[in-house]
């Protein structure tokens, strides 16, 4: 993540930042509904028949399955976007 210099000859830097930053906001909308279903489960699990908790349980669990769709439908947007402008508006880092 060089902003500074184009010494690779690639995008400008602010584009790089952008496109980092976007990457950055995906990957957090997705994991983020993640935990909020596993938290979910685990209250529900824990609600052990009371009725309040199960139903503060079911409706996290609701809308964090809600949020994990829209985020995966932002990623597929954004996908879209950049293909049909030829610009590679997210890139995740490569593991290995």
């Amino acid at each position: 993540m060089n902003y500074i210099s184009m010494s690779d000859g690639g995008m400008p830097t602010h584009v790089g930042l952008i496109r980092d930053s976007i990457s950055l906001v995906v990957v957090v909308s997705i994991i983020l509904p993640l935990i909020f279903i596993v938290v979910a489960g685990i209250q529900w699990f824990l609600a052990g028949g009371d009725k309040s908790k199960l139903h503060v349980a079911k409706r996290k669990l609701k809308w964090s399955i809600i949020g994990f769709a829209l985020a995966f439908t932002v990623y597929f947007i954004i996908s879209l976007i950049g293909y049909y402008n030829n610009v590679e508006l997210i890139r995740f880092p490569n593991i290995n």
